[in-house]
């Protein structure tokens, strides 16, 4: 759940805060340090869990975040009126060309009131499809090293293709991102899920 918190929720808010446009653009960016770190720590980590025991790799882990903490604490702001700026695209939203994208931001409608949504079936399904494809999707890759050992892979192998799985994770949500700006989210995400959905049939006819 902290993760959860860390990678989507408050990166997401920080964006629309900071980026007026080209915010698809700019969150794909962001969370492509997922993937890059991800690429790099799976080969470290492995190393470290193969010569010193998964207890030092826990540790590691441990001390990073504590130094990502401490520098979040003191570089990040929550917007840019902190620092007496404006968000990128401010200074457009009053021309005539842009009012119609003004009526459509985000931050322009506060959306409708939670005991309105409890009363919606809608608000329901949509919290359940969220649920169900973030299990789907990050399950099969919180497992994926161990199932590629059970099909005979060497540690190193196996960390090596999760960290090219990585590399991959980072350029799409960067082609994502730009994407989801000039077609909408909707259609980007249809498209996510079914390569989510045929990646892990792939992964399931893995062979030794």
């Amino acid at each position: 759940s902290f993760s959860a918190l860390t990678g989507t929720a408050c990166v997401s808010r920080l964006v629309s805060n900071w980026f007026h446009r080209y915010k698809g653009t700019v969150l794909g960016l962001v969370t492509a340090a997922t993937g890059l770190g991800g690429a790099i720590f799976s080969i470290m980590l492995t190393s470290v869990n193969q010569n010193s025991g998964w207890r030092w790799g826990y540790r590691l882990c441990g001390v990073l975040l504590l130094v990502l903490a401490v520098l979040v604490a003191l570089i990040v702001r929550n917007r840019p009126e902190d620092m007496g700026l404006l968000p990128l695209g401010e200074e457009h939203e009053g021309r005539k060309e842009h009012r119609k994208r003004l009526v459509h931001r985000v931050d322009a409608w506060g959306g409708l009131p939670m005991d309105q949504l409890k009363r919606k079936p809608a608000f329901y399904l949509a919290l359940a499809a969220t649920v169900l494809s973030c299990l789907c999707s990050y399950s099969g890759s919180s497992f994926l090293v161990p199932h590629l050992r059970d099909r005979g892979m060497s540690p190193e192998a196996a960390a090596g293709f999760q960290s090219l799985m990585m590399l991959l994770l980072a350029g799409s949500k960067i082609l994502y991102g730009t994407v989801c700006d000039r077609i909408g989210p909707k259609k980007v995400m249809v498209f996510a899920l079914l390569c989510c959905a045929a990646s892990a049939g792939i992964l399931s006819a893995a062979q030794d």
